[in-house]
């Protein structure tokens, strides 16, 4: 599997990019890195957590489209 990019739309992590890669064997184990190629955190869950702060994870796009929103309502 490739990695994906996700961010951290939690305001403590302020849209903190991640590499995203989810097992391959056990489909509730993500691998989760910051983009500098750091060594990877090991997450058992249903979906992909910040290893910083808990909040779920959410793919670019996803992240993109919430922080338009946010934008247009302020």
């Amino acid at each position: 599997m490739a990695w994906e990019t996700y961010a951290c739309i939690n305001d403590t992590c302020k849209g903190r990019p991640w590499c995203v890669q989810r097992d391959e064997v056990i489909p509730d184990l993500w691998y989760v890195a910051p983009p500098a190629g750091w060594q990877s955190f090991t997450i058992a869950a249903a979906e992909p957590i910040c290893p910083l702060c808990g909040s779920s994870l959410v793919a670019v796009l996803e992240f993109e489209e919430h922080a338009h929103v946010v934008k247009r309502k302020a």
